[in-house]
């Protein structure tokens, strides 16, 4: 909730079918990959939790604190890094960090797409080389 989030895309299941496994990957799942994107996360597990179980408001709230302020010297950390990263290409299995590349201005690529499971073709190796 209050996330705008990336579409899985099409391209990245070419020859892979999804239907009947019981899962889909109409938006790319990965948001806790950013630090920036995590707060917001934890910020609505800390809200619904608050809301299920306010007798323990306090103690879900200090955890919340705690761990985004580690996300937030994490977010500062990477900013700081990857801002001064001459190459700004990495390459990865699968598409898991396209929020992360997006917030950090990197540019992904992947060998798969979202899904960690698939194999890459034949072609998508020979394009990579």
């Amino acid at each position: 909730e209050g996330m705008l989030l990336l579409p899985g895309g099409e391209e990245e299941h070419e020859g892979h079918d999804h239907s009947g496994d019981g899962h889909s990957h109409a938006y790319d799942p990965h948001v806790w990959l950013s630090p920036e994107r995590a707060i917001t996360l934890v910020e609505n597990i800390r809200d619904s939790l608050v809301a299920k179980y306010p007798e323990k408001k306090d103690a879900f709230e200090t955890n919340a604190a705690a761990y985004i302020e580690k996300l937030d010297a994490l977010d500062a950390k990477y900013s700081e890094t990857l801002s001064a990263a001459k190459q700004k290409y990495f390459v990865t299995q699968h598409t898991a960090f396209a929020y992360l590349a997006l917030d950090y201005g990197l540019k992904q690529v992947s060998i798969t797409g979202v899904a960690a499971d698939e194999d890459p073709t034949p072609s998508r190796l020979a394009e990579l080389t």
